[in-house]
């Protein structure tokens, strides 16, 4: 029972973690642009990622609890692998709530995968790691922001091309909302901030939840399962815990997304967000974990660079490069070390 409550309690604590830092994801742009306020961007958001996590969660979360390390590796000690995946929970949330504190955008995604390869090397050695499935996830981290990126510079030339009059009479101010054309655009942007947010919160709510369900699972049996249905009130758990994140420290990330990097109006915005849109919906489809993060960033630096480098902010894109470097490693110490601290208090 203090295992278990220990779960619930860090998947609760990882899914506010990952609401208060990547569900800027959905909505920086659309608050950068002011093509919404913040109350309301947090409201569409909390409906929109409880609905994606709710609904299609599942697919993703099964890949963070079996892809990434051989359960072979730890048949006989279940204990082990629990407090493995407690460790991984802890140290990811404690890294996600530095970085937010930071207004740093980092890969949740990112960072519960580091966890998870840290405390499977540190128990089962390298041969615990499936290194394969490793190195396609981490193929999609760079992939995804050059996909998205491409999408959205692609997307709004084409919306130059359509519109230059338009587009041209708007500028670049954060007055381009009262250009009859950005009005048009800010309603547009709003339906593809859901879009967004839907498709995070069916992606990355298997950051939390996934490695709750494999300690539940492995609680409930005392053995390790080659596969863990995921229940419809963890998914709805996880969900919760996001939007909690949201509403309380989400404004934070939310400012370096949609002012820090680049002038945004509801047209750029709009085409950044479409273009995250379709590269993490068709990951999730796959049952890949790409980190939203990363598609988002690259989108918002695509549409930057319609204007040239002189219209973006090099020395945010530096902290935030520097950061998606160190997350990963920095997890993986993090949770060996828990995992240590762990093992001495409960084996």
């Amino acid at each position: 029972m203090i295992l278990e409550s220990l779960a619930l309690f860090l998947g609760l604590y990882m899914a506010w973690n990952i609401g208060a830092n990547d569900v800027a994801n959905a909505m920086g742009t659309s608050v950068g642009s002011k093509a919404l306020n913040l109350k309301k961007a947090v409201l569409i958001a909390a409906i929109l990622e409880f609905s994606g996590a709710f609904f299609v969660g599942s697919n993703v979360s099964e890949t963070i609890q079996r892809g990434i390390i051989s359960i072979d590796c730890f048949q006989g000690q279940p204990q082990v692998f629990v407090l493995g995946m407690i460790g991984a929970l802890l140290s990811t949330g404690i890294l996600l709530q530095m970085a937010s504190y930071f207004a740093l955008p980092v890969s949740t995604t990112h960072a519960i995968v580091g966890s998870v390869i840290g405390f499977g090397c540190f128990v089962g050695g390298v041969d615990a790691i499936q290194w394969r499935e490793v190195g396609w996830i981490s193929l999609s981290w760079i992939c995804s922001p050059l996909l998205s990126g491409l999408l959205s510079y692609l997307f709004f030339s084409a919306i130059q091309k359509m519109a230059p009059r338009y587009v041209s009479t708007a500028g670049f101010s954060f007055q381009a909302i009262e250009s009859p054309f950005e009005r048009r655009f800010a309603y547009l942007q709003v339906g593809s901030a859901c879009l967004v947010a839907f498709a995070h919160g069916a992606n990355d709510v298997s950051n939390a939840i996934g490695p709750v369900a494999a300690i539940l699972g492995v609680l409930k049996t005392d053995a390790i399962q080659t596969k863990t249905a995921i229940p419809s009130w963890l998914l709805a758990f996880g969900g919760l815990g996001i939007v909690l994140g949201l509403a309380t420290w989400g404004w934070r990330v939310i400012d370096t997304i949609g002012k820090k990097i680049t002038e945004l109006t509801p047209s750029r915005g709009f085409a950044a967000e479409f273009g995250t849109a379709l590269t993490v919906l068709f990951a999730s489809k796959l049952g890949l974990p790409i980190s939203t993060t990363h598609a988002l960033v690259g989108a918002v630096f695509g549409v930057g660079l319609t204007r040239g480098s002189q219209g973006l902010n090099f020395e945010i894109l530096r902290n935030i490069l520097l950061s998606w470097v160190v997350t990963l490693p920095l997890c993986a110490l993090f949770s060996v070390l828990m995992f240590y601290l762990l093992r001495l208090i409960f084996l």
